[in-house]
């Protein structure tokens, strides 16, 4: 709704601006985002303060089994975290799957990598988490129809977790407009989706309207 108030306007945005995990941390290393290992829990009162209302969750490879979302003691924690600072998680980033590619992988490591998102889908499910995003880009981007093909054949045995957790995957690709189109095709339009990351659209070139206008449909987060 259209509102001439300077104030209404910026409320009205507000409602919709997540933060991505990490960003109100101390970088570690020298990497953009990353799990917050030792600053996560501090990050929601900050978040807070700034009148935030979501947090993406950012999970990455590296002591995966240790992130608090895919135990019930950190489910729990952060369960108590959002109510007490009114904030949302709607998203998970899975930076893991980038950084480890069951698409890309021998055989005999990829049965953990798929275990592990099975239990990422069920860890989303119990904090009500909407939205999975999956970046077929970098370390993750698809080089040949065989990875392409390892990849929706996972994926679509993946559906009937997501039919009982509610989660939808999104991916992150570095596609064209029609590219995106056409790999979505292989995919149910109910349980899976696309997350429009502007840096990369702005980077490859891509018309923004063209993106949309192609597909608006598929877009679940920016």
């Amino acid at each position: 709704n259209y509102s001439d108030n300077p104030d209404d306007v910026e409320v009205l945005m507000l409602e919709k601006i997540g933060l991505m995990q990490g960003r109100l941390s101390i970088p570690i290393g020298k990497k953009i985002q990353a799990f917050p290992t030792n600053n996560w829990e501090n990050e929601f009162s900050k978040a807070k303060k700034l009148s935030i209302r979501f947090i993406e969750w950012t999970l990455d490879y590296k002591n995966l089994s240790k992130n608090p979302l895919l135990s019930s003691s950190g489910q729990k924690k952060i369960k108590k975290l959002c109510k007490a600072n009114k904030i949302k998680i709607n998203s998970i980033t899975g930076d893991c799957f980038m950084q480890r590619p069951f698409w890309k992988v021998a055989k005999v490591y990829k049965k953990n990598l798929i275990l592990d998102l099975k239990k990422i889908l069920i860890g989303a499910s119990k904090l009500n988490i909407k939205y999975l995003v999956i970046p077929i880009v970098d370390n993750g981007k698809l080089k040949n129809t065989h990875q392409k093909k390892i990849l929706i054949e996972e994926l679509k045995k993946i559906k009937i977790y997501q039919k009982k957790t509610k989660v939808k995957i999104l991916f992150e690709t570095d596609f064209s407009p029609q590219q995106n189109f056409e790999f979505l095709k292989n995919f149910d339009k109910n349980f899976f989706g696309l997350n429009y990351d502007i840096g990369n659209s702005a980077s490859l070139n891509y018309d923004p309207v063209q993106e949309f206008k192609k597909n608006a449909i598929y877009i679940k987060n920016i």
